[in-house]
């Protein structure tokens, strides 16, 4: 049997659920970039609703990543192959420059355009592979990897530390294509 490859793993069976975590993976990701602009923007009420999203996203991240999947048991993935894309995560902090050419009063059409932006980004984040690219999972001290399991998974493996083929990882799927490493 070949085993599925990381990337093709990630384009099958996307399912509602599937969009959805995505989606809260992405919000999560620019948690950091809305903190950011919250500090640029005047004016108190967007100051607090930008900075209000942010903390949620943040927040609803942990939450996915670190609180959910401890209350499942977790199951013993003995791992075959592994591939860091941590480098790449510099790449994607190029969208973080946002906060470095907003204006510090949007007007109504600024605010637009950046969600227009922000939504696109979205579309790009979910319908790609780039789930493993999340610079809020670094700041939380995990890391995201691809791997192909012993048993022909592959996919997405949120972890504390790295991993190296032969390595047994304790973790729970959250969807389809990522697995949550556990640790007990």
């Amino acid at each position: 049997m070949v085993a599925l490859r990381p990337r093709d793993a990630m384009q099958r069976g996307v399912t509602p659920t599937t969009i959805a975590i995505r989606l809260r993976l992405f919000g999560g990701s620019y948690a950091p970039l809305l903190l950011m602009l919250a500090l640029r923007f005047d004016g108190l009420v967007l100051r607090v609703a930008i900075a209000a999203a942010g903390v949620l996203f943040l927040a609803d991240t942990a939450r996915l990543v670190l609180w959910l999947p401890r209350r499942v048991q977790p199951s013993p993935f003995i791992i075959t192959e592994v591939k860091d894309h941590g480098s790449q995560v510099a790449g994607y902090l190029a969208s973080y420059l946002l906060p470095l050419l907003v204006v510090p009063t949007p007007t109504v059409t600024d605010l637009l355009a950046y969600a227009l932006f922000l939504t696109v980004v979205a579309l790009v984040y979910v319908r790609s592979e780039m789930l493993d690219i999340n610079p809020t999972l670094y700041v939380l001290g995990l890391r995201v990897l691809e791997v192909v399991t012993a048993e022909g998974w592959a996919g997405c493996a949120i972890v504390k530390s790295g991993l190296a083929p032969g390595d047994t990882l304790h973790g729970v799927h959250v969807d389809n294509c990522l697995l949550v490493q556990v640790r007990s």
